[in-house]
């Protein structure tokens, strides 16, 4: 009988493992020339909901993080310089990033969602001029036209037209308006339409509104 109840016991414990497992996400990343000894990550990490942050040790360029995450979500990495790095990921997946120091910008994100995916072929295209706002935005819209039901595009439209220092009110309402299902669903679109119906309400001379 004992036996009976040690296997039963044994099954329990193995079950609980492995629903755990199955919500975790390993992110492995691999930045030559790095020289933050810590970066951050913020979203909805482990069974919080909204904007949260953690800290990840990096040594010798290489850094492993694990969360725990319970529906389609996706994590920021932040570096020096305020750089993001976003990560689409689902329960259970695992993730490598890869890319140099301090082109965080260009970073490659192998595994996760499809919008990593995504990303990277982006990242791939202005690579030889990602520091040139003008050419990037001409891609950047190119890419949100073509892609407008994914996240990606979300994360682009916020990085290259709302954060860019050459900022356009008409061309980002005409992009955000462009967006479809799923993508709409993103909480960086609340937070852009937040800010065009801020900017909107402006008189001339008032300052515009922080972002």
């Amino acid at each position: 009988m004992k036996s009976k109840y040690f296997v039963y016991f044994t099954l329990i414990i193995l079950s609980l493992c492995s629903c755990n497992n199955k919500n975790e996400v390993t992110i492995k990343g691999n930045i030559s020339n790095m020289k933050d000894s810590v970066i951050l990550a913020y979203g909805d990490l482990n069974e919080k909901n909204g904007d949260n942050i953690d800290t990840i040790k990096v040594h010798k360029n290489k850094f492993t993080y694990h969360v725990k995450i319970y529906k389609p979500t996706c994590i920021y990495l932040l570096f020096s310089g305020n750089l993001r790095c976003p990560i689409y990921i689902s329960p259970g997946d695992g993730v490598k990033i890869k890319g140099k120091a301090p082109d965080y910008d260009l970073l490659k994100v192998k595994g996760g969602d499809k919008a990593n995916k995504l990303l990277n072929n982006f990242k791939e295209s202005i690579k030889d001029f990602h520091t040139d706002q003008h050419r990037v935005q001409t891609e950047a819209e190119k890419f949100i036209r073509t892609h407008k039901d994914s996240q990606a595009s979300v994360f682009i439209l916020d990085e290259y037209f709302v954060q860019s220092t050459i900022l356009s009110i008409d061309k980002i309402r005409i992009l955000t308006n462009l967006l479809q299902s799923p993508a709409v669903a993103d909480p960086l679109i609340k937070q852009i339409t937040t800010y065009l119906s801020q900017y909107s309400g402006l008189n001339i001379g008032n300052p515009a509104p922080m972002f």
